[in-house]
């Protein structure tokens, strides 16, 4: 997708992103997620903006459509990002452990950048979907569909995640 008109990267999905990530335990329930479903933290995080605020239906053919039309940017850019971040994690000694820290929150910092961008690019391509306004997906049927998506079946500890991202969409609206 390329369109000359600019990102708003302050936009409501961004503000919502805050909030949701701002509710108890939902940053925890998101990286047990991510880490242990393989689940697309953004993508669950627009799956429930889409859902809630828009009034959109989140179904598998709209996220489907959506990592078509816009999942290259999160292959090449924020995928890599984050696999560097990681990397240098890990006790290293290669390099002076400041040092290393100091590049690291700088890799953090682009990361998060990266997923800013990627939150406004599905933000400006959900605006141009028909359907705002229709039958909305429960908070619980957008987590499932993400889920499904991704695999993931909750169980034990996800099944707390899910239950925990469910309440923080809520609290988030």
């Amino acid at each position: 997708m390329t369109d000359a008109a600019p990102l708003v990267l302050d936009g409501r999905l961004w503000r919502y992103a805050l909030a949701f990530y701002a509710a108890p335990g939902a940053s925890a329930a998101c990286l047990r997620l991510q880490d242990e479903a393989g689940v697309d933290v953004v993508e669950l995080i627009f799956a429930l903006y889409a859902s809630r605020v828009l009034g959109l239906p989140v179904d598998r053919a709209l996220l489907e459509a959506a990592r078509d039309d816009l999942g290259v940017w999160r292959q090449d850019t924020v995928l890599p990002l984050r696999a560097i971040r990681r990397r240098l994690k890990p006790g290293r000694t290669d390099c002076p452990d400041a040092t290393k820290e100091e590049l690291r929150r700088l890799v953090q910092q682009a990361e998060l950048k990266a997923e800013q961008i990627q939150l406004a690019l599905l933000e400006r391509w959900a605006q141009a979907r028909p359907g705002a306004g229709g039958p909305a997906s429960s908070a619980m049927d957008a987590v499932a569909e993400v889920l499904a998506l991704s695999n993931a079946t909750p169980e034990g500890a996800l099944a707390d995640a899910v239950g925990t991202v469910i309440a923080a969409a809520g609290a988030a609206t």
